[in-house]
């Protein structure tokens, strides 16, 4: 009988100086993925004070900023949501 050695878990990105490598999107939960991080208590209440003045989540606040420094458009700098135009419209 072949045994076959048990696989080690992939890791999500292996970073080094700027470099990523090897990116393998996590299990998504819905549409999304989880993101689990530990900040300090200054930061979250920063996030918490401004998510609240936003009027957004803070998974959405935080994902707007991810966004934005990315160069792609968030919720952030763009408040309204797009709506269709009249004609569009049944």
């Amino acid at each position: 009988m072949e045994t076959h050695p048990t696989p080690l878990p992939v890791a999500v990105a292996v970073c080094n100086d700027d470099f990523m490598t090897e990116y393998q999107q996590p299990k998504l939960q819905g549409h999304k993925v989880a993101l689990s991080t530990r900040v300090s208590p200054e930061q979250h209440r920063a996030a918490v004070e401004a998510s609240h003045r936003t009027g957004l989540s803070m998974a959405e606040y935080i994902g707007a900023l991810i966004d934005r420094d990315a160069g792609r458009p968030n919720k952030l700098d763009n408040r309204e949501e797009p709506r269709l135009p009249l004609a569009n419209s049944a």
